[in-house]
């Protein structure tokens, strides 16, 4: 690049350049390799390419899909990024997997058997939590 410098006599020293080469894939990498379990991922919050992963449980009562589909949209007003889950092909017990796998910070779930609650979920921990819309909402603030 022939970039230079006067030294203290007044005379021309080039400069040595280097790159070390740290990008964006490398400090993906990084954090892959030193946050993770035997089951994949575990996204550091301030890290994670998504706030939350809300699972679309299949049910015969369409009013699960709609609460779900409606926190959805209400997280998204709110500005919280989410990677909604509405895949129909696959069963829970794979959509849970992947969730796992993938490693978002907080996983939500809306069933027939969480009685018109959300089931809350980090990723990081082993309980889950049943919460309303409100409760939902003023942990996530």
């Amino acid at each position: 690049m022939n970039v230079s410098v006067l030294d203290k006599d007044g005379k021309k020293q080039f400069i040595h350049l280097a790159s070390y080469g740290i990008g964006l894939t490398r400090l993906i990498g990084t954090i892959v390799e030193t946050h993770n379990d035997e089951k994949g991922i575990v996204w550091p919050k301030n890290t994670s390419p998504f706030d939350i992963h809300l699972i679309d449980v299949p049910s015969e009562n369409s009013k699960i899909s709609e609460l779900t589909y409606d926190i959805y949209n209400e997280l998204i007003r709110n500005n919280v990024d989410v990677l909604y889950d509405d895949r129909t092909q696959i069963g829970i017990g794979e959509k849970f997997k992947d969730c796992d796998l993938i490693g978002i910070p907080v996983r939500l779930v809306i069933s027939d058997k969480t009685d018109g609650k959300i089931e809350y979920k980090e990723r990081n921990k082993n309980e889950t939590i049943l919460l309303s819309k409100d409760e939902l909402f003023k942990k996530l603030t």
